[in-house]
This record gives structure tokens, C-alpha cells and sequence, in this order.
């Protein structure tokens, strides 16, 4: 008995609902638009651009002592071989490739990937590399 009940009142809310939605899809063909938050939703609202965002945080300075990307595959073995050696935690294959000026991770893991299967890298699980 409670549980019809409140089916009941379920089916009765929906039926509110339902009803609500008609009417207002009929006034939306009319050319009456209801919105909760005009500024917002108006179509011809443009929010304020805000000049800066203070996060509290200071920007970190781009590295001056970026390496260029060798011509040769063996150069470039030997320097993200030599990148991984010298970091003192294992490194994802990009903040490997941010060491090389204007180059990606796509850049760096075909490097990566081999050093790790001849055993001059460690792939680790999470997919860092490491000497």
C-alpha cells in the first residue's frame, strides 16, 4: 500500500513535469524565453574578461638552456640517454622532450622506447623512464 502511494506521487510529479514542459515549450514558440539566470543565458550577454588571474602562483621562467634536437639518431640516443642519467627521479617522455627545444613526447618516445628495450632505460608501470 505505501509502495503505491508512492508510485502515486512519483507519476504525479511526472505528470507536473510533463505538463510544465508543454507549456513552456508553447511559450518558447511565442517568442517568450524564461531564464533563471539572465546574465548568463541571455544570447547577447558578454561575459567581463578579466585583464589577469591571480592563482597565488609565480610563473615559472622557461628554461634558457634548451638543447636542440640532434640530426642523427645516435646523437639523439646519446642525449636523451644522457638526460636520463643525469635526472635525479624517473621522467615521463614529456618533461624529457621539454629538455629539447621545441619538441614533444612523439618526439621523444621513439628514442625512449628502444633505450628501454635494449636495457639502457627502465620503463616504469606508470610509464616513466629511468637510467
Amino acid at each position: 500500500m505505501v509502495q503505491a502511494k508512492g508510485q502515486a506521487e512519483r507519476y504525479a510529479i511526472l505528470a507536473r513535469i510533463v505538463a510544465l514542459n508543454k507549456e513552456r515549450a508553447a511559450e518558447e514558440a511565442k517568442g517568450l524565453v524564461r531564464r533563471l539566470r539572465p546574465e548568463y543565458q541571455a544570447l547577447d550577454y558578454q561575459a567581463p574578461v578579466l585583464q589577469t588571474l591571480d592563482l597565488g602562483e609565480a610563473a615559472a621562467p622557461a628554461p634558457d638552456n634548451l638543447i636542440v634536437w640532434p640530426g642523427s639518431l645516435p646523437e639523439q640516443v646519446n642525449a636523451v640517454q644522457s638526460i636520463l642519467s643525469s635526472a635525479v627521479s624517473p621522467l615521463a617522455a614529456k618533461y624529457v622532450a621539454r629538455t629539447f627545444k621545441g619538441k614533444r613526447a612523439t618526439s621523444v618516445r621513439p628514442v625512449l622506447e628502444p633505450l628501454a628495450s635494449i636495457g639502457m632505460a627502465r620503463q616504469l608501470k606508470d610509464g616513466r623512464y629511468a637510467a
